[in-house]
Formats: structure tokens, sequence, C-alpha cells
């Protein structure tokens, strides 16, 4: 643990004392070979503990209006202008919201209400989301992924009830061009400033194998850290039948590992949550997300696919010696 050969010796003393990790490091970080990942991710696991102890984070989500979205998001099942199969819904009622609340409080979980479209709080269904919110409150901690808004929509919501706002910057501002085209990098960044503005928390990361380069994944890590969000979701790409990505090969389990660790190296001190695609493209290296440096988890099914089930994330968790925090309405 101590040879002068391993190149990430004591470089969590460094981070928890705040020095930043340079690029040159993160290359390192990501370009890792097998003999010393395990002394990154025990570097990566003394950081995390130093800020989070052996507490996890969940959450977990609903969709409350599924397909016919107007954007172009290359990795997205619910985009109007691919042919995937989902079921397409309108809002759904307060009660199937009520009903999942109370699942998530349960499972000591968050609840993050998430609609397809490019904003949801521009139509008429803003009323009915507002009775949304005001149902499901009073059991669990309710989030919102609403697509772009001003400064006025965020503070109605958090009128409302929610406390969190989740808007990805997706992949780096270099790499989001080849993503999406039907909005912008900066159009994200315009309502990240309104969901600080209004002062709800916020919830950024983004999406990893969707062809991005190594360079790419660096840059979104520093991007997020300049960003500073209060959680870092962190998805890998699950690609979906009909969507131009559909045959985009999976990121190897042990690449995503050493994603997460380099997330945490650069975002030292905030929640960094392991989201979709995770069962799909980890498979029994899930539970080493934590040793990687992961602090939180999204648990139960996603937005269009289903998700493991809750309870074998709960033993897991406790597996490992760890806690989730619970659910606090």
């Amino acid at each position: 643990m101590d040879s002068p050969r391993n190149p990430f010796y004591g470089l969590a003393d460094r981070i928890i004392q705040g020095t930043p990790l340079t690029r040159i490091e993160a290359l390192t970080v990501l370009e890792a070979s097998s003999p010393w990942i395990p002394f990154l991710f025990a570097e990566a696991n003394r950081v995390r503990h130093h800020f989070f102890k052996d507490n996890v984070t969940l959450c977990s989500i609903i969709n409350i209006k599924s397909g016919k979205c107007s954007e172009d998001c290359t990795y997205c099942a619910q985009s109007g202008h691919y042919r995937t199969g989902i079921t397409e819904y309108p809002l759904i009622g307060s009660k199937k919201v009520t009903t999942q609340a109370k699942r998530s409080a349960t499972w000591g979980s968050h609840l993050g209400l998430v609609s397809s479209g490019k904003s949801l709080l521009n139509d008429s269904d803003f009323d009915a989301l507002i009775h949304q919110i005001q149902t499901a409150s009073p059991h669990c901690e309710t989030h919102a992924s609403l697509g772009l808004m001003n400064t006025t929509q965020a503070m109605a919501l958090k009128n409302a009830g929610i406390t969190t706002y989740h808007h990805n910057i997706e992949t780096s501002r270099a790499y989001f061009p080849k993503v999406t085209t039907t909005h912008t990098y900066e159009d994200r960044l315009k309502t990240i400033q309104s969901v600080k503005a209004a002062g709800l928390r916020l919830c950024c990361g983004g999406i990893l194998g969707m062809g991005e380069s190594v360079s790419d994944r660096i840059d979104m890590a520093f991007e997020i850290r300049d960003i500073a969000p209060d959680a870092i979701p962190l998805n890998f790409l699950r690609p979906i039948p009909g969507t131009p990505l559909e045959h985009q090969p999976l990121i190897s389990p042990m690449d995503a590992l050493k994603a997460v660790a380099l997330f945490r190296l650069i975002n030292p001190a905030t929640d960094i949550k392991i989201c979709g695609g995770r069962s799909y493209n980890l498979r029994d290296l899930q539970s080493m997300l934590f040793m990687a440096g992961a602090s939180g988890l999204m648990i139960g099914d996603y937005l269009t696919t289903p998700g493991r089930d809750a309870a074998l994330d709960l033993t897991m968790i406790k597996d490992l010696g760890l806690t989730h925090m619970g659910c606090h309405p």
C-alpha cells in the first residue's frame, strides 16, 4: 500500500486536505491497469468515508408522463423522434404518485417525479403537477426532473414542496452536440442557474458510455465540479432498441467503476448516486460501487426499464456494513 511505485499513494490525504485532482492525475485514474485498480479504489473509498462515513443516500423515481418528447436525445426511449415501442401516457393521477411515495418511504428513499418533454412547466399539466407534489410530500421527500425552467417556475415548485431539482448536463460541453441537437448545453446551464436562484438543491450529473472519449469523461467531471451541485447522479447507458445508440457497446464494469472513482476524487464532498444502467453494465460488480467512491444509489424501477428488486439493494447495503439514511418528509 505504501509502495513508492503505487501511482495513487497518498492521493486521499491530499484530496481530503483540499488539494484538487489534476487533469494528468484524472487520466491516470481512468487508465489505471489491473495491478493498481485496488489501490485506486482504496483511495476513493477513503475520501468517501471521510465525508459520508458509512451512510448511503437512496433515491427512487416515477415516470409521471411518458413518451412523445420533442427532443432528439440519442439515448432516450421517450423521444418522439424514434420508434422504441415504449408505453406512452399523459400525466398520471396523484393516487399513483402517492402510492409510489409511500413505497419509497418504506425503502428509506426520496422520490423523484420525472416527466418526458422539453419542459412540463409550460403546459396545462402544471396545476395537476402541483397537486401531485402536495400529495406526495407528506410521505417522502419529493424531488423533480421536469426539463427546462426559469426561476419563477422553480420557486413555484419549491413552494409546492419540492426540495431538489434534477437536471443533468448529460456529458461534456464538447460532446453535448453529438447527443442532443434540439436544445443546447447552455440551455441546461440556464435551468441550473434558475434552480440555484430559487434556493432548491441541485442534482446534476450525466450518462457514461454514449461513445464519449476518456477526455470527455474527465471534462464532464470537472465541469460538474464547477457547477457545484448537491448531488451527482451517474448513469451508464443501457442502449435502447430504436434509438441512435441502440448498438453502442456497453461500458465495461471496470471502466464504470474507475469513472465513479474519478468523480469521487474530483468532487470529494458531493453525494454521488449511481442510477440508471448499473445492473445492466456492472452485473456482479455492483457492490464495488461504494468501494470505488459512490455514496448513494437509485433503487426501484427506472423510467422505461425495470430496476433490480429493491430488497436486494437494501440487503447489499447492509451486507457491506453501510447504513441508508432514510426518507424524511
